[in-house]
Formats: C-alpha cells, structure tokens, sequence
C-alpha cells in the first residue's frame, strides 16, 4: 500500500472518491490538458451494505474501473513534517520505517506510510520530510468494502494533502503562512501552507456534526444540515451561529496559536471548506473569533464541468472539495 504526493499519470478517464465520516463524495471526469473536466458527482451516505450501493452507483453511472483515487483522512490518518537525517533518498524509506514510532504514535507494523522529501538543506545535518500515514485496518476496511462493490484503487492519498496539491497548483500564493480549513462531519482538518509545501497538519476535533446538535437543542427542532439553518435563517444570527461554533472555533484557535508558539509562524488567511462553508453568515463569525482574513476555498474554478451538473455542483462545491481536489 503506497501513498502518492506526485501528479498522476494522465488518462483519459479518472474517479476521485472521498470517503469522510459520513458520506462518500464521488466525483468522475476527464484529463484536461492542465485540468481535468468533471462529467458526474455523488453524495453517498455511508449506510449498511454499503458495497452493494457502490457497485449499483458504478454501474449504473457507467464509471470506470481504473485510474480510481481513495482520499482519507480522520483521526487514524496523520500528516506530519519532521527533520530527519539527511542521507541518499534510497535510504529513507528504511530508515525511516525502522524510527517511525519516534516521529507519530504509531508503530511501522501498525500503519501504512509514505514519504516526501520537502527540503535537503535543514540544519544541523538533517533535512525535511513530509510523513503521510494512516493505520493499516482503518485503510483495509475501506479497501475490503471498495473491492467487495469490484472496485481497486489505484492510488491512496490523504485530504490534507490533495487540498494543498490544489492550492499550490492553482492559487496564488506567498511565502506567508496559509491555512486551509476543511469543516467535516464529525471533525475538521486545519492544514498549513508555507513555502510552497505543507508545513502542518491538524485534526480539529469538532465538526458540523456538533453545531447541528447544539444548535438542534437550542431552537428545540431537529437541524439536519446547513440548508436547515438556511431555512431558520431569521432564527439564526451570527450571535446565534457564534455560540453554537464555539467548541469548533476554539479547537481551531489551538492548532494556529500552537503554529505561532512551536514553529513561529503566524497565520494570516485561512481557505475555508466544506458543505458548511455555504451557511449564511459562516465566515464573519470565523473572522469576529480567530480575527484574521477568511477567504472561500472555491477549488472549482480550476476545472471544467459540464452543463448538466452545472448548478447542482456549484450549489454543493464544498461538500466536494477534497474529492475533486483528489483528481490531480
């Protein structure tokens, strides 16, 4: 099992799936020559006899059954980057699985892992790698339910990491520090840009999942999604909105204030994602808490689609945007 931080191959026809906590966002296209065009998309909740769902999805919307990515991400995934002793690229993978446990709490035995060198000049003799590693049973279930529906993927890789394939491909940036925030179901993913590579990447341990429920106990109704609160938009202000996202907003308070004090780096701008990112009013209350610049990760604007799945994708784009980040 091998993580891939390089473009893929191009061909002519790619599946991207993004299997979160609650659903699977699947997106299928065609290579572009710098891009690629989306042709279809679904939202797929994650339910019992899940495989059989996925081989009717597969055959009845004719996708292929190669050149198919699997993005993951989650509490049994992590992306870190560490100093390591600088030695012959052939070396580090062996090395570096044989002192794996010094650098993430797991164990080589216990994960998969791959490995990107980011920068051979570091200090003190050492240089820097970007560690992606996700534990073995978490990513064999998937693997096991994906080839029960007939389906093998031909590449895995993380949410963190196509989000930041994307920015740097496609947005303009600078040497300052970038976030990007990826609102989840039952988590959320802050991830760190800075010089080019990922310099940082967190689990928020909050996600839409605990605004809706307190939300849900405050207007003493059952709010199912950001629609919901859409709907109930002249119940929910942004005072509202900011007490409900209060968990969140502190979690993600902690990732950056721990990016300033361990690794001097201060966050100015976040992207933000995800379904929630569509909620009304959203974004100012993430400027009034964390008090820096919010601008929407809008990763669509990169590719093309077509005309018939125009205005339903635009209207669900962040709810697909790790997946379709997944194609490059």
């Amino acid at each position: 099992m091998k993580f891939d931080f390089n473009l893929p191959k191009i061909g002519a026809k790619r599946v991207a799936i993004d299997w979160g906590s609650s659903a699977l966002k699947i997106v299928a296209a065609s290579k572009l020559k710098e891009s690629y065009l989306i042709t279809d998309f679904i939202y797929q909740k994650v339910e019992e006899d899940l495989p059989k769902t996925i081989f009717k999805i597969w055959h009845e919307k004719k996708l292929p059954l190669y050149n198919i990515v699997l993005s993951l991400d989650g509490a049994a995934t992590l992306v870190r980057v560490v100093d390591f002793p600088r030695m012959e690229k052939k070396l580090i993978r062996d090395s570096l699985g044989f002192e794996l446990s010094r650098y993430i709490p797991f164990s080589q035995e216990e994960v998969y892992f791959d490995f990107s060198v980011l920068d051979t000049g570091s200090a003190a003799g050492n240089m820097k790698l970007l560690v992606a590693s996700a534990k073995k049973d978490f990513v064999d279930e998937k693997i096991a339910t994906l080839e029960e529906a007939g389906i093998v993927p031909s590449k895995i890789t993380l949410s963190p990491i196509s989000l930041a394939n994307v920015f740097l491909k496609f947005f303009p940036h600078t040497d300052e520090p970038i976030g990007i925030l990826d609102l989840g179901f039952s988590y959320s993913m802050i991830t760190i840009v800075y010089k080019n590579n990922i310099y940082l990447s967190r689990e928020v341990k909050k996600g839409v999942k605990d605004i809706l429920a307190r939300l849900s106990n405050k207007l003493g109704r059952e709010i199912k999604g950001f629609q919901g609160i859409f709907d109930k938009k002249n119940e929910v202000g942004p005072s509202l909105l900011s007490e409900v996202s209060s968990d969140l907003l502190e979690e993600i308070r902690l990732s950056l204030d721990y990016m300033e004090t361990k690794e001097n780096l201060s966050v100015k701008n976040i992207y933000a994602t995800g379904g929630f990112t569509a909620c009304q009013g959203l974004n100012e209350v993430l400027v009034q808490a964390l008090g820096i610049e919010i601008t929407s990760f809008d990763v669509l604007k990169s590719f093309s689609y077509t005309s018939s799945i125009k205005k339903e994708l635009e209207e669900m784009e962040g709810n697909f945007s790790v997946a379709i980040s997944s194609l490059l």
